[in-house]
């Protein structure tokens, strides 16, 4: 995980009483989208295909119900199984929650809930609130689960829109074979402050919001510049995963990149770089973001090619 991460991680402030082991804790997020409250909740249609969907729900299968308010799904989670009923789906106040069904490794008991408002006629104001006890009895790695928790609140809101993407076909793969160390091209990746492998970036920002538990980044083109978001860094396997609100350049109301590498051989990486994302109304983001992304690897390609 990016050193910038960590780092950011231990500035989310917890409030000391919720550090008590065997506390039931609230986190919540809000956020304003560019889709309207109706589009966003046509996500929740299907219960099986939106926890399927979401991260670390690897090998999900329903255990029981047929996809309505008592339905039970399992997945594969740090090495066991954790179980989710659905507990509430409200058409009309447009409010979803999930309970876990026993424990996991890293709660002993977890809700969490999805409320769709409207913010203007075009964009949704969606808040996650989780009600959670943690499971984990060391304080200092209590409080970084937390941190981690409140700060994946977010990306949770905007996986959604990713699935949304998704379902209209809204993806683009890439990938390119560089004659370039893993570790070099790794290290270029995961560095925040870095923009060593944006075409045409003249430097990058990164800027840390701890009030919103939030890390983003300027990226800069001359005298233009873009506002980044770091969803997750993995390190196995290594992959760094961005996204941006709006962007006229791309021509989206929404749009989260993934970078991920592959080892060939000692001096050959494999660059993978998936694209997901929600077009602004009468126009082709598609193939512009294909333009932009075959010249963004052909520029990877060159930049890092090693003797």
């Amino acid at each position: 995980m990016t050193q910038a991460f960590q780092d950011f991680l231990k500035t989310v402030v917890i409030p000391k009483d919720d550090l008590e082991f065997g506390k039931a804790v609230t986190l919540s997020c809000t956020e304003s989208v560019d889709v309207s409250p109706e589009v966003y909740w046509s996500a929740f249609d299907d219960y099986f295909r939106l926890q399927s969907y979401l991260g670390m729900h690897d090998n999900t299968k329903i255990i029981k119900g047929d996809g309505g308010v008592g339905t039970v799904i399992e997945f594969d989670f740090m090495g066991g199984k954790t179980q989710e009923e659905l507990v509430e789906k409200d058409d009309v106040t447009k409010t979803w929650s999930i309970a876990m069904i026993g424990s996991n490794p890293l709660f002993s008991s977890y809700k969490a809930t999805i409320k769709v408002a409207e913010d203007t006629s075009e964009t949704a104001s969606v808040t996650m609130t989780i009600i959670a006890t943690s499971a984990i009895q060391d304080a200092e790695k209590r409080q970084a689960q937390l941190a981690y928790t409140k700060y994946m609140l977010r990306n949770r809101i905007n996986e959604v829109l990713c699935l949304l993407a998704d379902n209209d076909g809204n993806v683009l793969d890439f990938e390119v074979d560089v004659n370039c160390s893993f570790r070099k091209m790794w290290e270029a990746v995961d560095d925040w402050s870095s923009c060593s492998w944006v075409c045409q970036a003249t430097g990058a920002e990164p800027c840390p919001l701890p009030d919103k538990h939030d890390l983003r980044r300027k990226i800069f083109f001359g005298d233009r510049s873009l506002d980044e978001r770091l969803v997750t860094v993995t390190d196995n396997p290594p992959s760094l995963t961005y996204e941006l609100g709006r962007s006229d350049v791309l021509k989206t109301l929404f749009y989260r990149g993934k970078v991920a590498l592959e080892k060939i051989t000692d001096q050959k990486t494999k660059v993978k770089y998936t694209g997901i994302f929600l077009p602004q109304p009468g126009v082709d983001a598609k193939a512009s973001i294909k333009g932009l992304m075959d010249y963004r690897l052909q520029f990877i390609k060159s930049k890092f090619e090693e003797e």
